[in-house]
C-alpha cells in the first residue's frame, strides 16, 4: 500500500519516539505531511495539541479517519502536498506550527523547494529524508553543494539528525534515511529579494564549475568577492554580497 506514491512506512519504535520528541513541545499545533500508516500520528494525536494532517493516498483516508475519531484535535485533509497552502494551516492553529514529515523520496527536492521562503509560518521542521538528499543540503559549497542548499539556509538553521537504516521500514527502501531539522531564523534576504537570487542561483549553478571570476566577465557584474574558486565552492553569504552587488 502506498509505493506506487513512493511510500516507506516508518515502523521502528525508537525512530518513532525520536522523531515525537524532536518536534514537541508545539504551543499553536503540528502539521503532518503524509500520515501514511500512522506511526508518527498515534503519538502525537495522543496530545492536546491541535493536529492536522496531509495525505494524497485516498486510499489511506479511510483508515485514517476511523482512527481520528476518538480525537477532535486531530484532522485530515486529502491533498497533495505540493499544492498545498501551508498560510491555511498558520491561519487554523492562529500562528506558526512545526512540521513533521517522513516524506516520499520522490518529493523531497520539490518539497525543500516549497518550504525554502515559509520559514516565517514555522517553529520548526522536522524531515525524514533519504541520507544522500540530507548530505547534500548540508554541503553549502564544495562539489556536494546545491542551489538547495543555498535558499534553505537564507532561512534556516539546518541541523542534521540520526541515521535511519533501511530495515526501519516496511517496504525497506534502497538506501538509508536520515533527519534532518529546519529552525527560522532571521532571513539573509528582504522577502522582494528572493526571487531574484532563486535566479541568480539557477544562473550561476548553470556554470558551477567555472569560477566566480569568469562568471563575473562573463555576466557582467561586480562581486565583492572575485575569485578563483569554482561557483559550487562559494559559501551561501558571499552569493548574495555578490547577487545585491549586481
Amino acid at each position: 500500500m502506498g509505493r506506487y506514491l513512493g511510500q516507506h512506512f516508518l515502523n521502528d519504535e525508537a525512530v518513532i519516539s525520536h522523531a515525537i520528541q524532536s518536534i514537541l513541545p508545539q504551543e499553536n499545533g503540528i502539521l503532518e505531511v503524509g500520515p501514511g500508516g500512522m506511526a508518527l500520528t498515534e503519538h502525537l494525536i495522543k496530545q492536546t495539541t491541535p493536529i492536522l494532517l496531509i495525505e494524497r493516498d485516498e486510499k489511506l483516508l479511510p483508515y485514517i479517519e476511523k482512527r481520528l475519531k476518538a480525537h477532535p484535535n486531530a484532522k485530515v485533509i486529502h491533498q497533495d502536498i505540493l499544492e498545498y497552502d501551508f498560510q491555511e494551516a498558520r491561519n487554523r492553529f492562529k500562528g506558526p506550527f512545526g512540521l513533521i514529515s517522513n516524506l516520499p523520496y520522490l518529493i523531497s527536492t520539490p518539497f525543500l523547494e516549497k518550504i525554502a521562503p515559509l520559514s516565517h509560518l514555522f517553529t520548526k521542521v522536522h524531515l525524514m529524508l533519504q541520507k544522500e538528499v540530507v548530505e547534500k543540503v548540508m554541503a553549502p559549497n564544495g562539489k556536494n553543494g546545491s542551489k538547495l542548499s543555498h535558499l534553505l539556509r537564507i532561512q534556516y538553521h539546518l541541523e542534521p539528525g540520526i541515521v535511519v537504516a533501511k530495515k526501519s521500514f516496511n517496504p525497506p527502501p534502497k538506501v538509508d534515511s536520515q533527519f534532518l531539522t529546519l529552525t527560522p531564523k532571521k532571513p539573509l534576504l528582504e522577502p522582494c529579494k528572493w526571487d531574484g537570487f532563486r535566479e541568480f542561483l539557477n544562473l550561476a549553478f548553470n556554470h558551477r564549475k567555472h569560477t566566480l571570476h569568469w562568471f563575473e566577465k562573463k555576466y557582467h557584474f561586480k562581486a565583492i568577492h572575485p575569485s578563483d574558486r569554482k561557483i559550487e565552492e562559494i559559501p551561501t553569504s558571499e552569493l548574495i554580497e555578490s547577487f545585491l552587488a549586481t
